[in-house]
């Protein structure tokens, strides 16, 4: 069983150091060429497909390495949030599921870069919010396919 230990620190620590510094509203058809250029910004290939949260889930995303679900709107972070559980995930012999990081320490490392890159939050700032806050983060975590 792979128990996700962090995963409602994760959420906590977002709502309190992320949520509030982005207030950009991605309408779902333009989330797919985010994610394209997010891939190629990070020197990788092959992105995963974007393809519509099913209503019946209240999840605002998820992601495999090689599928990531959005509602009919998103937050760039919820962008990063899913392209950071993408990067970290390793693709099985059934590419719908994927075993991966969860929201681990390699995830959070990931998600901390990319949050610092791409909505221009200071590193230093999230990586002391996230220690204090009990969370695990790797400082050089790098997507696990590189």
């Amino acid at each position: 069983m792979n128990i996700d230990r962090q995963r409602s620190a994760v959420y906590q620590w977002e709502n309190i150091h992320v949520a509030p510094h982005d207030t950009t509203i991605i309408p779902f058809d333009n989330i797919k060429a985010i994610v394209d250029w997010l891939w190629q910004q990070e020197g990788l290939k092959f992105p995963p497909l974007v393809e519509p949260m099913p209503k019946q889930k209240h999840a605002l995303g998820d992601a495999t390495r090689t599928i990531i679900r959005f509602k009919p709107t998103s937050y760039t972070w919820i962008v990063l949030h899913e392209v950071s559980h993408s990067m970290t995930a390793s693709a099985t012999i059934d590419h719908r599921y994927s075993i991966g990081n969860k929201h681990g320490s390699l995830f959070m490392g990931v998600y901390i870069q990319l949050l610092s890159r791409y909505l221009k939050l200071p590193f230093g700032a999230l990586a002391a919010s996230a220690e204090a806050n009990g969370l695990h983060f790797k400082l050089d975590a790098r997507p696990i396919f590189l």
